[in-house]
């Protein structure tokens, strides 16, 4: 299994991650408007390098896009359009890394990849949460 919202969420209690205050704030809101026992999967985009952070989670009614800008301000997009498609890629070789591709029927395209996502030392615990994302659609 990957990285799970229970282990984000000791980082962030644990204050082993930078805008820990920001998360948990995320994570109090979580709890408030939709309950840990709607979440399926988490996938944390862009928490282990410099890119604007996503928050992914698949819930039992949809999935939930939340954002973290560059200005510390937080959004929260739950789309409830049904999947149209999904794809998977792999590494030619190694299968190091994978990339799933969902498309809704809304036109909303998403795109989780575990190298680009995370950095190099996280890789591994990405791919397998890819791989969750996938079999639970």
């Amino acid at each position: 299994m990957g990285f799970t919202y229970e282990q984000f969420k000791q980082i962030v209690t644990r204050r082993q991650i930078d805008g820990h205050r920001e998360f948990a704030s995320v994570i109090s809101n979580i709890e408030k408007f939709y309950g840990e026992d709607s979440i399926k999967i988490f996938y944390p985009k862009n928490v282990e390098n410099e890119k604007p952070v996503e928050l992914l989670f698949l819930l039992k009614s949809g999935l939930l896009a939340i954002t973290i800008n560059e200005h510390k301000e937080v959004s929260y997009e739950h789309i409830y359009s049904k999947v149209d498609s999904k794809k998977l890629y792999n590494s030619r070789h190694d299968h190091s890394n994978h990339v799933l591709e969902i498309k809704f029927e809304n036109g909303k395209l998403l795109t989780l990849d575990g190298l680009k996502d995370s950095n190099y030392d996280f890789r591994d615990d990405y791919v397998e949460v890819i791989k969750e994302f996938y079999r639970a659609l």
